[in-house]
C-alpha cells in the first residue's frame, strides 16, 4: 500500500511552527502522513495502513499516534460514511486550534485554497499568514528531503534536523543549542549534543570549522539536502496549494 514513489516531490514542507508542537515521534509520523498523502488534502485509512504507514508499528501504537496528531490539531479526523475503523484524515497545513469541536469539509478546503492559507473559521489561523504578518516576508515552511527523513537514525534526530536546518542561511547554521531546543521543544541540551553528534556521524550535517557567537560550533547541510532557502522571500507569494 505504501509506497514512496507515486509523490512528484524529494521534499516535504513542514509548517515551522510545528517543531515545538510534537515530540520526536508524532512528527516523523506527521511527515510520514503528509508524505503518504501526497497533493491530496486527505486520505482514507484504517489503522492497520497507518500502521504500514508508519514503519510497521503495532496496530495499538498507530491509534495512540494518531489520537496524538489528532489531539495537536495536526490532523482532522472525519469517519461519516466510513465503515467503523475507517478514518478519513484531513491533513491541514496550519493548526487546528479546537479539533475536537472543528468539522472540516471539502468546501471548507476550497475556500481555505482560494483565500490563500486562511479558513473562514476565526478559530483557525494559517501559519503562513501568522509568520508573514510578524515577520514580513519569512516563509514560515521548513524543506525536510525524504532522504533525511529516511536516513535520520532516530526520531529525535530528525525533529533536531528539521529544527536546524530552519536556520540555515548563506553562511551556514551558527545556532545554540539552546535556541535549537527551543525551537523543537525539547529541553535538554545533551538532547540535542547527542542528536548533532550522531547527524554529523551519518553526513546529514557537516561541521563548517567556523565559531559563532559565544563559541557555537557553526555547521551546514550537504548542499543536495539545502532545499530552496536561497529563494525564500519569493515563495509568500506562491499558492499554497502549488507550494504543497
Amino acid at each position: 500500500m505504501y509506497s514512496t514513489t507515486n509523490h512528484p516531490t524529494a521534499y516535504r514542507m513542514v509548517p515551522r511552527a510545528m517543531l515545538g508542537d510534537l515530540k520526536p515521534t508524532p512528527f516523523r509520523q506527521w511527515i510520514q502522513l503528509e508524505r503518504y498523502a501526497g497533493k491530496r488534502d486527505y486520505v482514507t485509512a484504517t489503522t492497520a495502513d497507518l500502521a504500514e504507514v508508519w514503519g510497521g508499528v503495532s496496530v495499538q501504537a498507530a491509534r495512540t499516534g494518531l489520537r496524538t496528531l489528532s489531539g495537536a490539531g495536526w490532523v482532522v479526523q472525519d469517519g461519516n460514511g466510513l465503515p467503523t475503523g475507517t478514518h478519513r484524515l484531513w491533513i491541514p497545513w496550519f493548526q487546528v486550534t479546537d479539533p475536537d469541536d472543528f468539522l472540516i469539509t471539502a468546501d471548507d478546503y476550497t475556500r481555505q485554497r482560494m483565500n490563500g492559507g486562511r479558513l473562514e473559521d476565526e478559530r483557525t489561523r494559517s501559519f503562513r499568514e501568522a509568520a508573514m504578518t510578524a515577520k514580513g516576508t519569512e516563509y514560515p515552511y521548513v524543506h525536510v528531503p525524504v532522504a533525511v527523513v529516511d536516513q535520520a537514525a532516530t526520531d529525535t534526530d530528525l525533529l533536531v534536523w528539521t529544527a536546524m536546518r530552519s536556520y540555515l542561511g548563506p553562511e551556514g547554521i551558527s545556532t545554540s543549542a539552546a535556541t535549537i531546543g527551543k525551537r523543537a521543544g525539547i529541553t535538554r541540551r545533551p538532547t540535542i549534543a547527542t542528536a548533532t553528534k550522531r547527524l554529523v556521524e551519518s553526513g546529514l550535517l557537516l561541521p563548517t570549522g567556523t565559531t559563532g557567537r559565544k563559541g557555537v560550533q557553526g555547521y551546514t547541510v550537504p548542499e543536495h539536502l539545502a532545499g530552496t532557502y536561497r529563494v525564500r522571500k519569493s515563495l509568500p507569494s506562491v499558492p499554497m496549494a502549488a507550494a504543497a
